[in-house]
């Protein structure tokens, strides 16, 4: 917003335009279908979560998973 000069609900269109975009790139080039979490190796709902605790877990997740390949 301050380095472009906008306002709050242009940023936010922006952000959604941005996103909308992404969503069709992705869908158009991969066999995925954008934010289905079946297609996602780690899902996290980080709304009612310790941000702390959750990066543990996912450094430990991510350790795993490299020790395993």
């Amino acid at each position: 917003m301050q380095r472009d000069h906008i306002s709050f609900e242009k940023a936010k269109q922006y952000v959604k335009q941005t996103e909308r975009r992404r969503e069709a790139y992705y869908n158009y080039y991969t066999p995925y279908e954008w934010g289905n979490p079946q297609f996602y190796d780690l899902c996290v709902n980080t709304s009612h979560a310790n941000l702390d605790f959750l990066a543990d877990h996912i450094a430990s997740y991510i350790r795993q998973d490299l020790a395993e390949t």
